[in-house]
């Protein structure tokens, strides 16, 4: 009897640590098929804000169908927009509640691929209309490589996070240079040269927000677009010397994603129509670059 209690009971442990054996397995193959898909498979909330202007509709462009392709499942990307506004101005406007903003927003649960806005909009609505994620900040384009300029930054963060959910997070973009045959009057302060603009750019930006404790992080959309100059598209990425044409928005957008998401530009397959293969291989080097060195411009061999 105690030899065929044995039996069986071997027979039970052998077949429990076969069971074990085959879940192991598939979970180890689902792992695995997940970060070989680079899919976000716990279809996450993705909810993002910026106070911006013209320059951060251009670095959001696509990335509420590149975070909805990734598999995040619930994905809204706000702006609160004035043209060319600046640090200082937002704090103003806030300061004084005025509702003078154009508020877009894209949601890709929605499928939305074009913006839909609200006028006369107030700093303190937009922050309390959605539960925020990420809080963008970024500079009017042509004060962005002057120090002085930064000198209301804290307070408007002040204000914000005083607005928010507590594990909202601050990011800040580094915008990109203008156009080198840009002639307007805006591009005087950095002598008509699109390197040191681009060099005042990165210098403030290590002196103000690198080690501002209230950012999180600094997304090297400048960097990415600066890159991207050195392949053989050359200087060619904006519409008039300043904003971005659809591959730059390309670029600028995955460049955002891949930063703030940890993700490789590889794993990010959306692709607008009208961005060709050698636009797509270009903004990856260009992306992975801008990651791995933020501050500086690498060449791209495309």
């Amino acid at each position: 009897m105690n030899s065929n209690f044995r039996n069986k009971s071997g027979r039970m442990l052998v077949g429990l640590l076969s069971i074990i054996m085959i879940l192991s397995c598939i979970l180890t193959f689902n792992i695995n098929r997940v970060e070989a898909s680079g899919k976000n498979e716990k279809k996450e909330t993705l909810k993002i804000l910026a106070i911006g202007n013209s320059f951060a509709y251009n670095t959001l462009h696509y990335v509420s169908e590149m975070a909805t392709e990734l598999g995040y499942e619930d994905v809204v990307v706000g702006n609160l927009y004035i043209g060319g506004c600046s640090l200082n101005k937002h704090w103003k406007n806030a300061r004084e509640n005025r509702a003078v903003y154009e508020y877009g927003k894209k949601n890709g649960k929605l499928n939305q691929k074009k913006w839909r806005r609200k006028y006369d909009v107030s700093m303190d609505q937009a922050l309390l209309d959605e539960e925020w994620d990420y809080i963008v900040m970024l500079q009017y384009s042509g004060d962005s490589g002057k120090l002085k300029t930064y000198k209301n930054l804290n307070k408007l963060v002040k204000f914000v996070k005083k607005r928010i959910n507590k594990n909202t997070k601050l990011i800040w973009n580094m915008t990109w240079a203008y156009q080198g045959n840009y002639k307007k009057k805006r591009f005087a302060y950095y002598k008509y040269d699109q390197k040191l603009m681009y060099k005042k750019i990165v210098k403030v930006t290590k002196r103000k927000i690198k080690n501002n404790k209230n950012f999180i992080m600094v997304i090297p959309s400048g960097t990415v677009i600066q890159n991207a100059r050195t392949s053989s598209y050359g200087d060619h990425f904006t519409v008039d010397g300043r904003h971005l044409n659809k591959k730059a928005r390309y670029m600028a957008s995955l460049g955002f994603v891949c930063t703030l998401l940890d993700v490789k530009p590889e794993k990010v397959s959306y692709q607008p129509k009208g961005i060709t293969k050698k636009t797509r291989i270009i903004a990856i080097e260009a992306v992975n670059e801008a990651i791995n060195n933020s501050y500086n411009i690498t060449k791209v061999n495309k």
